[in-house]
């Protein structure tokens, strides 16, 4: 089975979550395959995910809150980023549906795990007709 993990760039904390998740399934099905599609950093993804094979692909599914301070929003800031988004999700959503349609083995199932990527059902509902799995735990 191949796990599509399309995992938020804003911040650290979903990709946290996702590696904890991804890691616990890993040691009760050695055998899925992971796919990482996230903004995050390179060295972020080889530390959090170490123990778990992966292939990362770099996607930003989303922008998140924009941080005005270390406690502070930026509405404009965060409008700003989401207007500079929007356009750019349809193309990047065909890229990822393309590289996984071209990773997929015969016969070989597959599930999209989305760690607060909204645009994530665009990928797994409309363009693979895959089942998603939701998974945030803020709030």
């Amino acid at each position: 089975m191949l796990i599509i993990a399309c995992i938020s760039g804003h911040g650290f904390g979903h990709g946290s979550r996702v590696a904890a998740l991804l890691g616990a399934l890993h040691r009760l099905e050695p055998q899925c395959r992971f796919l990482l599609s996230t903004p995050l950093p390179e060295a972020f993804l080889k530390q959090a995910f170490a123990a778990i094979p992966h292939q990362q692909r770099n996607c930003c599914w989303d922008v998140g809150v924009i941080q005005a301070d270390a406690l502070g929003s930026d509405p404009a800031a965060t409008l700003q980023a989401l207007e500079a988004l929007e356009p750019l999700l349809a193309n990047q959503v065909e890229l990822e549906a393309q590289a996984i349609s071209a990773m997929l083995l015969p016969g070989e199932k597959a599930v999209v795990l989305a760690d607060v990527a909204p645009a994530a059902v665009l990928l797994a509902a409309e363009r693979l007709a895959l089942p998603l799995v939701w998974q945030a735990n803020f709030g």
